[in-house]
């Protein structure tokens, strides 16, 4: 019984180490894969777009990265890390708290907006793409206990 129960643990641990150069390897070129697609976006944009609105595009770009990394608010590292196992109440409640920061965060970019658009002296109609792009938080946040039972499992390719 202690050989069969030593060999299921590691075959158990085998699998994991698998999953886990799998998983480093598919991240790995999933960074590379998605650099490379925003620079060609990048490049591309900049050469259709005039310089003006190329400008907003960026500025907007900027602000919605960095409201989106207060998304969060490490509710999903906690989770990965959580040595037990998740109950369906942990992740409701992760995903209950996320989305309501989320809707706040939507609810203070609308609010900041036209404080934003006047301090970089945009033009007027850059109020409302901010808001319209305020809105992919809230599609983003939907992802997010997906991942975070992916991850728990080492299964990054199919995150990927």
């Amino acid at each position: 019984m202690d050989k069969k129960a030593g060999l299921e643990q590691g075959n158990k641990i085998n699998l994991m180490g698998k999953r886990a150069i799998r998983g480093a390897f598919v991240l790995t070129v999933r960074k590379f894969f998605l650099q490379a697609v925003g620079y060609l976006g990048s490049i591309f944009l900049a050469r259709i777009l005039t310089p003006e609105i190329f400008g907003v595009f960026a500025i907007v770009s900027f602000i919605i990265t960095f409201f989106s990394f207060f998304a969060d608010a490490g509710l999903g590292a906690a989770l990965i890390q959580k040595k037990e196992k998740l109950t369906k109440k942990d992740l409701r409640l992760a995903f209950t708290l996320q989305q309501g920061l989320v809707v706040l965060l939507i609810l203070l970019i609308f609010l900041v907006s036209p404080i934003i658009v006047r301090y970089y002296n945009l033009s007027n109609e850059s109020v409302w793409l901010i808001r319209v792009f305020s809105l992919s938080l809230f599609l983003t946040s939907l992802k997010t206990i997906p991942l975070i039972l992916l991850e728990r499992k080492l299964r990054f390719d199919k995150a990927v």
